[in-house]
C-alpha cells in the first residue's frame, strides 16, 4: 500500500493532545533561552578537541605504563666519570640484540667506530646515512631515527637530560615511553636524574641508579691565560663561527696550527679536525659549545674567550651547566694527566670560577611533540593550522602536568606555512608533516622548497648546489650549506614516503664527501684566504671584529657617504 494513501494520511493527521501540549511547552522554553554567541560555540567546540587531544595523550601513556616488565639501569656522573664506558658493556656482551641511542651523528659514528674496532658487529643509522654491516645484531643510531617497532635485548640512551630541551627533547620522552627492550641503559648528567626518576614513577617502572665519579682530577686555574701567549694542548672557546675563524686566523699568524670546531660543521669534518688536534697535527683548538657534547680531545686546558652566547633569541651570560659541561672536556681521561679550566682575562676567570662551583638546578619538564593522531584531531585543513592549535590547546593529562610540557614549534609552524594549500593536499597530513621534519637550517630553506615542489610534482629531486674552490670566508658559508643541501636529499632519500624521488643517492653521497674533504682542507689553509672586510670602505676588519661595517665608517656615516 502506497505511503500517501488516505489510510496513512489519516495516521499523520492526528497528533496526541500530550505531544502537542508538550512540543508547545519546548517550543516556549526555546524562545526563552539566549542564543549562544560566535564567541561561545567556538570555546565549545575548542574545549572538546581539547578533551580528544588530551585523551589520545592519556592513552599513549596508560599503554606505556602496562610495559613495565624491564630492568631499566640510570648511569650519572660529571663529565669524563665513565658512566657511557659502563653503559655500554652489556652492548658488547655475545650474542646480544641491541642499539645505543646517541643526540648526535658524531656520537652515533664515534660508538659504531668503536665498537666495530673491537669486533662486534654495529650497524650504523643516522638521518643522513646508513651503513649496514653484514651480520649486524648491534645498531648506532641518532635518537630520532630509532626503531620502535622491533624488539631488543639491551638499547642504550645516552645524554638523557637532553629530554628537557625545548626544541628536540620529545625524541628521549618518546624513547623512553616506547622502546621494548630487556635492559635499558639510561646515561644522564646529574640534573637530570630526579627528573628521569619520576618519569619512570609516573610509568610504575622499577629502577636502580649507577654514580660516577671524574676519573682524572679537574681544575680551575689560579691565574688566567691570556690569548697572546697561547699554551698548547689548549681548547680556546668562542660561540660562533666568526670567532672561530678570526681566532685561527690570529693564532696562525704566530705560526701555531689550529684545528676548528662549531655547529655548522659536518660531523664527519668535526672529527677530521679532532683527529688532527688528537695526533699532534694542530697545537691548539678553537671551539663553540659544540664541543660540549660527543668529542673527546686530548686537551688539557680550557679557556673561555667569551663568556656571552647568543641563544637564538638574545645575547645572555652562559650559565653554570654549559660552563661545566664544556669545561668539563679539560683532561680527558687516557689522554691527559688533569684538566684545567681557565678564562682569558681576571673578570672572566672569576665568573668561571663561580658557575664551576655551583650547583646546576635539577630539571622539572619531559617534553612532548605532536604526534600524527593528535593532529588528525585537530578539525584545521592546514597543517600550520593544526600544530598552532596544537600549541595553543595544551592538551596535558592533568596528572602529567607536574612532569611533562610541550615542544618548541615555532620553526616547524614557520616551515609548514611554506607548502601551500595545493601542496599540502597534494602530500596529505602525513607526509606534510614529515616533510616538516626535516633538520635544515634557514639558508637551505629554498632548496627544501624546491624539493618540496619536485615531490609534489612527482619529479625527482633537484641536485643539491657545490662549489669547487673556496677562496673567501663567505666561500666557506656557501660551501657548509652546500653540504647541508646534500644532507637534505639524503635524509629525504631514506623515507620510504620519498625515497623514489632520490633517484640519485649515490652520486651526492660521493659528493657531499668530496665537500667534505674540501671544508676540511679549507680550514687549514684559512689564513691564506682574503680577510673580512668593511661593505662600506673595503678596507680589512680587524681580526675578531663582531661588524660588517668598520668603526671609521660607523663614526663617520655622512662623510663616508652610507647614510
Amino acid at each position: 500500500m502506497p505511503n500517501d494513501s488516505p489510510y496513512f494520511k489519516q495516521f499523520k493527521k492526528k497528533k496526541s493532545p500530550v505531544t502537542e501540549t508538550a512540543q508547545k511547552k519546548e517550543g516556549a522554553k526555546s524562545k526563552d533561552l539566549p542564543k549562544k554567541s560566535k564567541q561561545q560555540l567556538m570555546r565549545e567546540q575548542k574545549a572538546i578537541v581539547k578533551e580528544n587531544v588530551t585523551s589520545i595523550i592519556s592513552d599513549r601513556w596508560n599503554e606505556a605504563m602496562q610495559n613495565n616488565g624491564m630492568k631499566i639501569i640510570i648511569h650519572t656522573g660529571g663529565t669524563n666519570s665513565g658512566k657511557t664506558y659502563n653503559a655500554i658493556l652489556d652492548l658488547k656482551k655475545k650474542g646480544i640484540v641491541g642499539a645505543y641511542l646517541a643526540p648526535l651523528r658524531l656520537l652515533a659514528s664515534e660508538i659504531f667506530d668503536k665498537l666495530n674496532s673491537e669486533d662486534i658487529l654495529c650497524s650504523l643509522y643516522t638521518g643522513e646515512e646508513k651503513k649496514i654491516v653484514k651480520d649486524a645484531t648491534i645498531r648506532s643510531s641518532t635518537i630520532e631515527m630509532f626503531n620502535f617497532q622491533e624488539e631488543y635485548d639491551v638499547v642504550v640512551i645516552d645524554e638523557c637530560q637532553m629530554i628537557s630541551d625545548p626544541s628536540r627533547g620529545a625524541a628521549w620522552t618518546h624513547a623512553i615511553l616506547k622502546v621494548k627492550t630487556k635492559v635499558l641503559h639510561l646515561i644522564v648528567a646529574p640534573h637530570g636524574v630526579t627528573l628521569l626518576e619520576r618519569l619512570l614513577l609516573k610509568l610504575n617502572r622499577n629502577y636502580t641508579i649507577r654514580r660516577y665519579q671524574r676519573i682524572s682530577p679537574l681544575k680551575v686555574s689560579e691565574t688566567h691565560n691570556p690569548l697572546k701567549k697561547p699554551v698548547e694542548k689548549t681548547i680556546y672557546v668562542v660561540f660562533s663561527r666568526l670567532q672561530v675563524l678570526e681566532l685561527k686566523q690570529f693564532f696562525e699568524s704566530k705560526n701555531i696550527k689550529v684545528s676548528c670546531l662549531y655547529g655548522n660543521l659536518p660531523p664527519e669534518v668535526k672529527r677530521m679536525q679532532s683527529k688532527r688536534f688528537l695526533e699532534g697535527e694542530t697545537q691548539i683548538a678553537v671551539a663553540t659549545d659544540c664541543l660540549g657534547m660527543g668529542l673527546n680531545l686530548p686537551a688539557d686546558r680550557v679557556v673561555f674567550v667569551e663568556i656571552e652566547k647568543f641563544d637564538g633569541l638574545k645575547v645572555r651570560p652562559i650559565n653554570a651547566s654549559e660552563v661545566q659541561q664544556i669545561g668539563g672536556r679539560a683532561g680527558r681521561y687516557g689522554l691527559s694527566e688533569c684538566g684545567y679550566v681557565s678564562a682569558v682575562n681576571s673578570p672572566a676567570l672569576a665568573f668561571i670560577k663561580q658557575k664551576m662551583e655551583e650547583e646546576i638546578s635539577d630539571l622539572h619538564k619531559a617534553m612532548i611533540a605532536p604526534e600524527l593522531e593528535e593532529l588528525e584531531a585537530i578539525p584545521k585543513n592546514l597543517l600550520h593550522e593544526k600544530l598552532s592549535e596544537w600549541k595553543e590547546l595544551r592538551s596535558i593529562p592533568k596528572e602529567l602536568k607536574d612532569i611533562i610540557e610541550h615542544v618548541y614549534l615555532d620553526e616547524k609552524i614557520e616551515l609548514a606555512k611554506m607548502l601551500s594549500v595545493e601542496q599540502q593536499q597534494t602530500l596529505g597530513l602525513s607526509k606534510s608533516y614529515l616533510l616538516c621534519m626535516a633538520p635544515i637550517i634557514r639558508n637551505i630553506t629554498e632548496y627544501w622548497r624546491r624539493c618540496a615542489h619536485a615531490i609534489c610534482h612527482g619529479q625527482f629531486l633537484p641536485k643539491p648546489n657545490s662549489i669547487k674552490d673556496v677562496k673567501t670566508q663567505n666561500d666557506i658559508v656557501f660551501l657548509e650549506s652546500c653540504i647541508k643541501e646534500h644532507e637534505l636529499y639524503m635524509w629525504l632519500g631514506l623515507r620510504k614516503p620519498f625515497e623514489f624521488f632520490a633517484n640519485d643517492m649515490e652520486g651526492v653521497w660521493g659528493n657531499k664527501y668530496t665537500l667534505i674533504d674540501l671544508l676540511d682542507k679549507a680550514l687549514m689553509n684559512f689564513t691564506k684566504m682574503k680577510r673580512r672586510q668593511c661593505v662600506s670602505c673595503g678596507n680589512e676588519l680587524p681580526t675578531g671584529f663582531k661588524f660588517k661595517i668598520c668603526q671609521s665608517c660607523y663614526d663617520d656615516p655622512i662623510e663616508k657617504g652610507w647614510d
